[in-house]
């Protein structure tokens, strides 16, 4: 069931893409911030995927 709720998790790292994953998982519309960098740009590239 979809939320009617926008939610936006600032940083795709090690707690940022889980939390997103489980606000997702739990119906909400999420967005995920990232800015480009050399230690996290692998981990968008593979969600992207």
């Amino acid at each position: 069931m979809m939320k009617n709720k926008k939610i936006a998790v600032i940083g795709m790292g090690y707690v940022g893409i889980p939390a997103a994953v489980l606000l997702a998982d739990a119906g909400y519309n999420v967005t995920g911030i990232q800015r480009r960098s050399t230690r996290s740009g692998w981990k968008i590239d593979w969600l992207n995927q």
